[in-house]
């Protein structure tokens, strides 16, 4: 995983959380309805719900089909940083193993890349930074590493 921002001075991190995403059910996902399913809000909980958790401190839900998708929070979970309980992210596929993505209230001055290969070779990495605009002009950095 490598962060990229353009105010740069980022603490860097030696271990790496991996995140699972798995299909939720019937049952989990009526959970996140009883909580999120304002029709005044923007999304549809039953556009394509993917589960996603580390084991430690990120837990939720992504869904939509578009290159937009929106995560929300497990519903048992409030944050005093987020009290609408849901973010909007952003997501392209550079390379059949690589995703970068953006939180969108963050306007593209932060940005991830994420690989499906534990094992990343970091020349790979870096070709693939350089080839792409979005992520070589900023500040950018190896966030974790698993060796």
């Amino acid at each position: 995983m490598w962060k990229f921002t353009l105010m740069g001075g980022m603490v860097p991190f030696v271990s790496c959380a991996e995140l699972n995403f798995t299909k939720p059910t019937a049952d989990i996902v009526q959970e996140y309805k009883n909580k999120y399913n304002d029709p005044d809000l923007p999304y549809n909980i039953d556009d394509n719900p993917v589960l996603v958790n580390d084991g430690y401190a990120v837990e939720g839900l992504v869904f939509g089909h578009n290159i937009a998708k929106f995560y929300v929070l497990t519903p048992n979970t409030t944050s005093p940083l987020n009290w609408d309980g849901y973010a909007v992210y952003a997501y392209r596929q550079l390379a059949p193993k690589y995703i970068m993505y953006t939180e969108c209230a963050l306007r593209g001055h932060s940005r991830w890349l994420l690989t499906t290969d534990r094992y990343a070779p970091v020349d790979e990495i870096q070709d693939l930074i350089k080839k792409t605009p979005e992520l070589n002009h900023l500040a950018g950095q190896r966030y974790c590493a698993t060796y």
